[in-house]
């Protein structure tokens, strides 16, 4: 579990990974989540904004893989599954639909 300081520290790396992604960076905002993706790596929230960011650096192959395996992890968040979706179908992606039946 982490100490009080270690979710602050984390808070802040998220923080600034979006003024990142605001600034068009998102090589940098991935940077600075890798340390964050290593501890918790099937944490569905962050792997769902590790995508985001993907999106926001024009990578959505990489984004969708991120959202499908925050997906697979927290397999009840409906907006989760519709955002893979979204962005499969963006790539022209046939298991939009299936990723819509849950």
């Amino acid at each position: 579990m982490f100490s009080t300081n270690g979710r602050a520290h984390e808070s802040a790396r998220q923080a600034l990974a979006l003024v990142f992604v605001r600034r068009g960076k998102a090589a940098q905002a991935l940077d600075t989540l890798e340390p964050l993706l290593r501890r918790r790596p099937n944490d569905p929230a962050l792997l769902r904004t590790i995508a985001e960011v993907h999106l926001a650096g024009n990578n959505p192959a990489r984004a969708a893989e991120f959202f499908a395996r925050a997906a697979k992890v927290d397999t009840g968040n409906v907006s989760g599954r519709v955002r893979l979706a979204q962005v499969r179908m963006s790539t022209g992606d046939a298991r939009a639909l299936k990723d819509l039946e849950g």
